[in-house]
């Protein structure tokens, strides 16, 4: 019974010892973001409409949704112009407002984006915000 508590004992040591040299996987780590090329649109009277690019750092194809709005949405309208759908490297967003339509004030408005960005080993969720601004007179 020594004998056998004395055999388990070194199966043992072994096991852990063999364990605890084996090598380790590093872990993947992403760096890619959601970007966009401006991160608040400025309109004005004579410039109600104005769009910005929404891309991934690494420059990879990748569709994007709307994940939330809020702010003045009824006075400043901001919107994809593609389909959730489309896989691209660049999206675009429209920002706009109708200053004729609109009462006399300052208005804000953002909306929050969604990517899913996938690579090896990783999917990560990606986010980024844009606003906008108008000031009708």
């Amino acid at each position: 019974m020594k004998q056998i508590s004395k055999n388990l004992l070194a199966l043992l040591f072994l096991t852990c010892a063999a364990f605890a040299c084996a090598p380790t996987t590093p872990a993947v780590t992403d760096t890619t973001t959601l970007v966009s090329g401006s991160k608040t649109l400025a309109l004005t009277k004579s410039d109600s409409v104005m769009f910005t690019g929404v891309s991934l750092t690494c420059g990879c194809r990748f569709p994007v949704y709307t994940e939330s709005r809020g702010g003045d949405t009824t006075v400043i309208l901001l919107s994809l112009l593609d389909l959730p759908t489309d896989t691209t490297s660049a999206h675009q967003l429209q920002a706009s407002y109708t200053p004729s339509t609109s009462a006399p004030g300052s208005y804000s408005s953002w909306i929050a984006l969604r990517a899913i960005h996938i690579e090896p080993g990783t999917r990560v969720t990606l986010r980024d915000t844009v606003f906008a601004t108008a000031t009708v007179q």
